[in-house]
């Protein structure tokens, strides 16, 4: 009897020392690094009335947010693909890539919205607009497209020089604008075109993830963009995460 309690006792404390050697464990394993690369968009804008720096609210630190944690944020509101592509030399900046696990890259609607052409539209949202100025807007779109196909493929070469190893998620564009609007209209005939020959060609060169926000958000608008605005709202940011956990989760199977 005396011996058949000693073996019990002795069972319960390796059962009791293995849970908490394995909790100890898990609580000291670091969270991977993820590195969020964007615009407004990512910077989270227009989600507080007051953001000098990047809202915690916006999708990348809703990532998977157990297990990553944003080391870096290198958005910021107006940024076009050129002007991130050159925030990204800046040497600190390549330093915190350098250790990301993942790297996400949002990018390419203000390429589009600071192109005059399509500016002078957005300026007049309910037109009615003229066919010449409509066939402008399209044709400088095309020009605009090319230039975002370059600067995309020069950051993601970059980040792919500097961290061989990092996972890239890329998004390609949504349509902010409401379902039959004159710029629902007008973006219908440029973002999925975008996507297709710029966004998904050169994610398939460089072999980056896309995360596909505009099937996502297509019909969606009046529920996941601000009111009066074009961007997301935290359920717009929610789904945005929602991509990347996908991807990420398919990449671990």
């Amino acid at each position: 009897m005396k011996i058949k309690r000693i073996s019990v006792l002795l069972t319960l404390m390796l059962a009791i020392g293995t849970f908490f050697s394995s909790l100890a464990f898990a609580e000291v394993q670091p969270q991977k690094n993820l590195v969020a690369l964007g615009d407004s968009v990512t910077y989270g804008w227009h989600l507080a009335q007051y953001q000098p720096q990047p809202s915690t609210l916006a999708f990348p630190y809703l990532i998977e947010s157990d297990h990553y944690t944003v080391t870096k944020d290198i958005s910021y509101p107006g940024w076009t693909s050129k002007q991130l592509l050159d925030a990204i030399q800046i040497p600190e900046n390549l330093k915190a890539i350098k250790k990301a696990n993942v790297v996400t890259v949002e990018i390419g609607y203000n390429d589009f919205f600071q192109t005059p052409e399509i500016a002078a539209l957005l300026k007049n949202p309910s037109g009615p607009w003229t066919s010449d100025q409509v066939n402008a807007a399209k044709n400088a779109a095309l020009k605009t497209a090319g230039n975002l196909g370059i600067n995309l493929f020069a950051i993601i070469e970059t980040i792919k020089q500097v961290n061989p190893k990092a996972t890239i998620i890329l998004y390609n564009l949504f349509d902010a604008f409401a379902s039959g609007t004159p710029l629902n209209m007008f973006a219908e005939q440029i973002i999925p075109t975008v996507n297709q020959l710029v966004i998904t060609s050169v994610a398939n060169t460089t072999g980056a993830n896309v995360a596909d926000a505009y099937t996502a958000f297509n019909g969606h608008q009046t529920e996941y963009i601000l009111p009066n605005d074009v961007h997301p709202n935290i359920k717009g940011h929610q789904i945005l995460a929602g991509l990347a956990n996908d991807i990420l989760e398919n990449l671990q199977q």
